[in-house]
């Protein structure tokens, strides 16, 4: 399992670290978290959300934002029996991957985390999180200290009509 399950909860920790990392030009600020905080109107389908520099786009499935719930609420989700699919970027510019809570109703968490620098991968983790029975789970980067300029995100959901999501993207920019 290539990420650090930290736990699962209603409450969320963004922690307040520098990251302090030296590396080739950027990413040596604090974490910034995507939380899904402007997303007002639920069942909306998400096409894209900018949030704090951290742009996410759906890729596979169809995510929509859900404001009743999250980790805090708001959060986004697919429901279908299938891959869900985000790409996380920030502008064009470096960043680390800290950490991202993910979420399922019923069942476990099948995850692939896939950092890539340009055309090249940086590194691909796959993991299992336990069921997390409507909680959320924090899924710390076992891969931190890499320089990346896109994250994917795969979900795999292998239950029809099961709720799967994420919330809190934690990036080092």
């Amino acid at each position: 399992m290539g990420g650090a399950f930290l736990g699962m909860g209603g409450s969320s920790s963004t922690g307040g670290s520098n990251g302090g990392s030296s590396g080739r030009g950027g990413a040596s600020g604090g974490v910034v978290t995507c939380t899904f905080g402007g997303l007002l109107v639920d069942a909306q389908p998400l096409s894209s959300y900018t949030e704090s520099g951290i742009t996410v786009l759906p890729t596979a499935g169809s995510w929509q934002a859900r404001t009743g719930y999250g980790n805090p609420a708001p959060f986004i989700e697919f429901i279908a029996s299938a891959t869900g699919e985000v790409r996380v970027t920030a502008g064009g510019s470096a960043f680390r991957f800290v950490s991202v809570d993910l979420y399922s109703s019923v069942t476990t968490i099948p995850y692939v985390f896939t950092g890539q620098m340009g055309s090249t991968k940086m590194f691909s983790v796959s993991g299992t999180v336990p069921g997390t029975f409507g909680n959320f789970a924090t899924v710390a980067s076992a891969n931190a200290g890499d320089l990346i300029d896109t994250l994917v995100i795969d979900l795999t959901n292998g239950v029809g009509q099961n709720p799967m999501g994420l919330d809190n993207v934690r990036l080092i920019m």
